[in-house]
């Protein structure tokens, strides 16, 4: 099945991540339930020190899921609660690779 990873993962970048971000400070804080330079802080401790969250290139030379949609899909899920279901459609990744990811994460 494809997702769109790719364009969930550069929605997500435009949105929040990005140097002229669509969403201001406090809408981020508000969102993610802390402050972006908190928020990439942790994304670099996983990345650096899990290998899970670590991006990879698959078999057919494609883009595997970024540190920055894995963390953002687990932390999403554990701020407020959600279900895979509620998270999948936005970032574009399949619930059992969410399920994976907060997994891992947790």
């Amino acid at each position: 099945m494809n997702q769109n990873r790719e364009e969930g993962h550069d929605r997500l970048f435009n949105e929040y991540f990005s140097p002229d971000p669509i969403y201001i400070k406090t809408q981020f804080r508000r969102r993610f339930r802390m402050q972006r330079h908190v928020f990439l802080r942790v994304i670099e401790a996983l990345d650096n020190q899990d290998e899970y969250f670590q991006m990879r290139v698959n078999v057919t030379h494609r883009k595997g899921i970024s540190s920055l949609h894995k963390c953002t899909v687990a932390l999403h899920i554990l701020a407020y609660g959600s279900t895979t279901d509620s998270v999948d459609k936005y970032i574009q990744i399949v619930e059992t690779t969410i399920m994976e990811c907060l997994q891992n994460f947790v």
